[in-house]
């Protein structure tokens, strides 16, 4: 039995339909996974910056106060941050 040439040309433009999709979906899957690792890579920067800020103003506070030495573990919270410095209370 032949195909009428209706039939064949539903087929190739059914075939062409579904690649495209999955060609345009994988397209738009790859987009959305770089822009979420960028979005993760940048705030893990700014984390990062945010720790050393963290940590330069605990050595500015351990300057001011002469009752603190440094060699003991301590924290400060700062909103979800925490921060972890090395320093003694002398009592």
């Amino acid at each position: 039995m032949r195909q009428a040439n209706s039939v064949k040309i539903a087929k190739i433009i059914a075939i062409t339909v579904v690649l495209s999709s999955f060609i345009l979906g994988s397209f738009i899957l790859a987009s959305s996974y770089l822009q979420a690792k960028q979005s993760c890579d940048q705030m893990q920067a700014l984390d990062a910056v945010l720790n050393k800020e963290l940590m330069l103003e605990a050595m500015q506070q351990l300057g001011r106060n002469p009752l603190v030495t440094p060699f003991k573990h301590f924290r400060i919270i700062r909103g979800d941050m925490a921060l972890r410095c090395r320093c003694a209370i002398v009592s």
